[in-house]
């Protein structure tokens, strides 16, 4: 057990690393490519990406099945076929790349041509856009068997270090927009997206087959293990493409409702949302390899502890960023685009407040997806996706501004965590929802409140600047982690850690010592 947890920590820290490696350069990427382009090219790129990740809805549920068909194969040791899952799932993969295509030169091309608010000087343009969209969503498909293997194999070092030259390649290749005309901005930056893919790709590829003997082969239909990887896959399909549906269908109507400039504010609240709400995924991925082992191998009690655990640490880490930003939002957005778009502010807001709640519940997800039986969550997820986009649809209607879709999106996790709690007491009764509630929902609701009032107070007593920034994010913090100490810890792990801090100076005290002697 202690050297799980020892695995998963070491796991969190790359893992980061990598993030907020991660988060600087894609700011300052965002940053780059706004000024470049301009908040109607913006607008216009994120529309038109908008309706090529909305085809990516299968491969998203395929993702999960790969993840999870290979984390428990390992699990399993020696007696597994790791080899013949991983080429089930390149085939399977491969099968998912072709319907991508299919649906993106149809349907996809129908809403870039017939239904996004565009321009026509931009048509030829965002058409060609389009396809080397697509070029870089196929690559993308390819890519998740290999990175999986790698995730499931906990090598987040590995995967750390190819994220982290992900972007370093992006900011290098889009550095080069400012040698291209203006007008040709939207199509060369396409080109250079494309390009980073396949060099992602590539490396994975070649990773994979150095270190692992398993991966070498190519794709190949074996029946059982296929059909159990697209029977799990369509269980979880109408979730996930209805998560995809909800996500990108709010980008799509802001562009239909109000055009290429709202676009560009719900894009750079998605993208701001994504590296705040990373904080907490980030921590969940190396939890998640560990649910499922021990799931796999049936250690209730070890999968009871980091359903709740991992949760807890989810939660708290997610607060330390979440609150100073939704706090400071307006200034942090200065700090990062200068001339931040309209609304853009608002949309954040409303995105930090869903991404809470939707931590909240993620590991108990983990363990549903661990044991198979996905059928229930699947249907409730995907109705409850899909009522928001239909009620924001009918909202905006009869009316509604352009933060209806993220007032109803807010509502969503809420019912979610409702559905999830009833299902796995019904699915997995070894786990104790009534402790889950008690220590996650009740502890982490006060932990959170705790550190919002104190911060609150101290931005309403400066003015706006770097030191308000500093002021609501050093008390936000210390508040957070006084009240995770008291209410969010047990007796004994509140023992363990005073007992572990103690050891600690106890040993710098010595070193010090023989230093001095």
């Amino acid at each position: 057990m202690k050297q799980n947890h020892k695995r998963i920590f070491k796991n969190t820290v790359m893992l980061y690393v990598r993030i907020l490696c991660a988060m600087f350069l894609s700011f300052y990427i965002s940053r780059i490519v706004l000024q470049l382009l301009g908040v109607e090219d913006f607008g216009v790129l994120s529309a038109v990406f908008g309706v090529t990740n909305l085809m990516m809805f299968v491969n998203v549920s395929l993702s999960g099945a790969t993840s999870r068909f290979l984390t428990f194969e390992i699990g399993k040791g020696p007696c597994g076929e790791l080899d013949k899952v991983f080429r089930s799932a390149l085939f399977a993969h491969v099968v998912a790349a072709g319907l991508f295509v299919l649906l993106a030169q149809t349907l996809g091309l129908w809403l870039v041509n017939y239904k996004l608010i565009l321009g026509p000087d931009k048509m030829i343009k965002a058409n060609i856009l389009f396809q080397l969209g697509i070029g870089a969503c196929v690559l993308s498909i390819l890519k998740i068997p290999y990175e999986a293997v790698v995730i499931a194999y906990e090598k987040m070092n590995i995967f750390a270090y190819i994220s982290i030259l992900q972007y370093v390649l992006q900011l290098a290749l889009f550095s080069l927009l400012f040698l291209f005309p203006k007008e040709n901005l939207l199509v060369s930056y396409g080109i250079m997206f494309l390009s980073v893919n396949v060099i992602v790709l590539l490396l994975y590829i070649f990773y994979d087959r150095a270190h692992f003997p398993d991966t070498r082969g190519g794709p190949v239909y074996y029946k059982d293990i296929t059909s159990s990887i697209g029977i799990f896959c369509l269980k979880t399909l109408y979730s996930d493409g209805s998560h995809v549906f909800k996500m990108q269908g709010i980008n799509i109507l802001e562009n239909m409702f109000f055009g290429p400039l709202f676009s560009a504010a719900t894009a750079i609240a998605n993208q701001a949302y994504l590296g705040i709400s990373s904080f907490a995924d980030n921590f969940l991925v190396a939890c998640r390899p560990q649910i499922v082992k021990n799931y796999a191998a049936g250690q209730y009690q070890e999968l009871q502890f980091l359903v709740i655990n991992c949760a807890k640490l989810a939660l708290g880490l997610l607060l330390l960023v979440l609150i100073p930003c939704l706090i400071e939002t307006d200034f942090v957005l200065k700090i990062w685009l200068k001339n931040p778009p309209q609304y853009a502010a608002v949309f954040f807001r409303f995105l930090l407040v869903a991404s809470y709640f939707s931590v909240l519940f993620r590991t108990l997800v983990f363990a549903i997806q661990a044991s198979g039986q996905i059928g229930k969550m699947s249907f409730w997820f995907g109705t409850l996706y899909l009522l928001v986009v239909v009620a924001a649809y009918l909202w905006l209607k009869e009316g509604g501004g352009p933060t209806a879709p993220f007032l109803v999106n807010l509502l969503s996790p809420l019912g979610l965590c409702v559905v999830i709690i009833w299902l796995v007491s019904k699915q997995i009764p070894s786990l104790s929802m009534i402790s889950f509630v008690r220590e996650i929902i009740v502890r982490s609701t006060l932990m959170a409140f705790c550190g919002i009032l104190p911060a609150l107070w101290v931005h309403s007593c400066m003015a706006e600047g770097w030191w308000r920034l500093i002021g609501v994010t050093l008390t936000s913090t210390v508040c957070v982690g006084l009240s995770g100490f008291l209410l969010a810890m047990s007796s004994v792990q509140r023992r363990w850690l005073v007992s572990y801090i103690k050891r600690f100076i106890m040993k710098i005290n010595t070193q010090g010592a023989y230093g001095n002697d």
